[in-house]
């Protein structure tokens, strides 16, 4: 049997999309993998509407986007084998597929790593998968990031092809991406056809999306879980400067394909947005390049706050400015 693969989702009010996705992912073909879902203290009834589910009680999720159906549909046998229990509870083992209640929303780094710390300390072998929850996986994408990673021990971490949900043929990410330190800002190679994609360049990327990330649990006890001082945002950038300061390299699996719909427990435009990308932006900066705070300073004011103050977009601008006095504060 193959070295076990844990998959970690994320829910927070968001128990269709992680319904589907499951049901995506247990259409695997990998023959030794188990389903982490921790709940970050959803408010619309998730776990109960998730535990239905498992137990054969709500139906199945279509896929929104009719291209995609087989990926999800029919639904899986059901009962799937599941457990829930609370996030302080919780071992690192567990059936097919274990629902982690967490307290609070901790933010993606904190909700991730409610998974990630037990199996840290109680696995010593194997990999885990962190995984968005809006996202759907080809039946072949788990295999094909292990083959990927098991190519070349240098690398930490693979990544696959996230595909546009809604335009399948459109390309969001090839593997992961790389951050500024000059700016904090994201540079991605997305947005062109799927026909179109290549492989990134040895070395090229400087972190994997935290929408599809595989990693050993051995690799990940040497560089660490994910930096919990990111709310949202950033936080896979920084494990990626992590992974490279220890000698790591970062890959990208071409044929695992994933195709995400992005910004299902985010607004986008809206002053909660506005906050965070601005703070973790400049958080990620003064971790990794403290020098260029300044210059990243300026930058979000020309590139953040002030075309809001143009537009009078009022609320944005003052959430920018909260973020900025959070980030001077050192919170």
């Amino acid at each position: 049997m193959s070295e076990r693969v844990h998959v970690v989702l994320l829910n927070t009010n968001g128990w269709r999309d992680t319904a589907e996705c499951l049901e995506s992912v247990l259409r695997s073909d990998y023959d030794n993998l188990g389903v982490i879902v921790v709940d970050n203290a959803s408010t619309d009834g998730s776990l109960e509407r998730l535990g239905a589910w498992a137990r054969g009680e709500e139906p199945g999720r279509r896929s929104e986007n009719s291209t995609l159906d087989r990926q999800s549909w029919p639904p899986v046998p059901k009962p799937v084998e599941c457990a829930v229990v609370p996030a302080s509870e919780f071992r690192g083992d567990g059936p097919r597929v274990t629902f982690v209640a967490g307290a609070g929303n901790i933010g993606f780094a904190g909700g991730n790593n409610l998974a990630l710390r037990p199996l840290v300390d109680t696995r010593r072998e194997g990999y885990v998968l962190v995984l968005n929850n809006d996202t759907v996986i080809a039946p072949d994408a788990v295999t094909a990031l292990v083959r990927a990673l098991r190519k070349d021990e240098l690398l930490a971490a693979v990544g696959g092809v996230i595909l546009d949900y809604w335009k399948p043929d459109l390309v969001q990410v090839v593997g992961g991406g790389r951050m500024s330190h000059v700016t904090g800002s994201a540079m991605l190679d997305g947005g062109q056809r799927r026909d179109d994609v290549r492989e990134p360049a040895p070395n090229s990327l400087g972190y994997v999306s935290g929408a599809c990330v595989l990693i050993r649990l051995e690799t990940l006890r040497r560089v660490g879980l994910l930096d919990e001082r990111y709310f949202i945002y950033a936080e896979d950038a920084d494990w990626g400067e992590q992974m490279r300061a220890q000698g790591y390299q970062l890959g990208c699996a071409m044929d695992a394909i994933v195709w995400h719909k992005g910004s299902q427990t985010m607004v986008a435009g809206s002053p909660f947005q506005d906050y965070h990308l601005v703070l973790s932006s400049l958080r990620f900066v003064r971790k990794n390049a403290p020098q260029w705070v300044p210059v990243a300073a300026m930058y979000s004011i020309i590139r953040c706050l002030a075309p809001k103050i143009v537009r009078f977009q009022w609320t944005r601008a003052r959430a920018v400015l909260r973020a900025y006095a959070a980030f001077a504060r050192g919170r």
